[in-house]
């Protein structure tokens, strides 16, 4: 705007001012409402049932990690380990693969088979639960 018409430009009413200010507020009430909206949606997602886990498949990931931080750097074969804790192989496997996927165990690659080994995140987590 120029200078001219800002100079001469008609003041508004008392009742327009009072109607901008209400189209305001409105706009800005179902901005908020919409917000609201969203907000409980991600409320209501994010509070999903935990999954309850097996207390005998719980019991075979701890004995597993517990031999794993008990072997030191020495490593582990599946076979040893589902010998020693007298549990099947799958059993044995599906720990192993739970705590390999949880970072807590490394698996390597030998001509004997596969080795497992605890990861550091695995190593320290044992010494905070006393397991070593």
């Amino acid at each position: 705007m120029s200078f001219l018409s800002k100079l001469f430009r008609r003041k508004k009413t008392i009742d327009e001012m009072k109607n901008d200010v209400l189209k305001k507020a409105n706009s800005h009430l179902k901005e908020k409402s919409q917000l609201s909206e969203i907000k409980e949606y991600k409320t209501k997602k994010s509070k999903a049932a935990k999954k309850q886990i097996d207390p005998n498949i719980k019991m075979n990931v701890r004995n597993v990690l517990i031999m794993l931080a008990h072997s030191g750097e020495t490593g582990v074969l599946p076979k040893s380990i589902s010998d020693y804790l007298n549990i099947s192989s799958i059993e044995t496997k599906n720990a192993l693969v739970y705590l390999v996927g949880k970072k807590y165990a490394e698996v390597i690659n030998g001509a004997l088979g596969e080795k497992y080994y605890l990861s550091e995140l695995g190593r320290r987590y044992c010494i905070n639960k006393k397991y070593t």
